[in-house]
C-alpha cells in the first residue's frame, strides 16, 4: 500500500525502505502508518519544494519506527495543521506518538512510533 501511495507522484521522488521485520500489530496501526506517510508526502508536495522524500519503516526493539524526511527548503518554526494533528491523534490512539522537527537544511523530519508485535 505504501508503494502504491507513492507511485503517482513525480516529485518529490520517494525513497521507500521497509524492513522485513517491520509488521503492524493491527488494522488501526496499519491505517496510522499509511496515513502518516500520506500526510508526509502531501506536506512535502504542498509546502516544502522537496525533491526527495525518504520513508523508512523498521522495528527497533519493542517499537515500530517510521521516519519520514524530506529535503525541502522551509524556514521558521513549523506550525502543525490539521493533517499533522490528525496524524498525532491516530498514532496516540494506537499507543504511539509523533515528533516533528525541521532539519538543518530546512526540510521536515517526522518520527513516529508504535508498539511492535511481540
Amino acid at each position: 500500500a505504501l508503494q502504491a501511495l507513492a507511485t503517482p507522484f513525480p516529485r518529490p521522488r520517494i525513497h521507500l525502505q521497509i524492513a522485513p521485520e517491520a509488521r503492524v500489530a493491527s488494522l488501526g496501526q496499519a491505517d496510522a502508518v499509511l496515513r502518516a506517510v500520506q500526510e508526509g508526502l502531501t506536506n512535502a508536495v504542498r509546502h516544502s519544494q522537496a525533491n526527495h522524500l525518504w520513508v523508512v519503516l523498521r522495528r527497533d526493539g519493542g517499537e515500530l519506527r517510521l521516519d519520514i524526511r524530506d529535503d525541502g527548503r522551509g524556514s521558521g518554526e513549523l506550525q502543525p495543521g490539521s493533517g499533522l494533528c490528525g496524524m498525532r491523534e491516530r498514532l496516540e490512539a494506537e499507543g504511539g506518538g509523533l515528533s516533528v522537527q525541521r532539519t538543518d537544511t530546512g526540510g521536515v523530519h517526522l518520527q513516529a512510533w508504535l508498539p511492535a508485535l511481540a
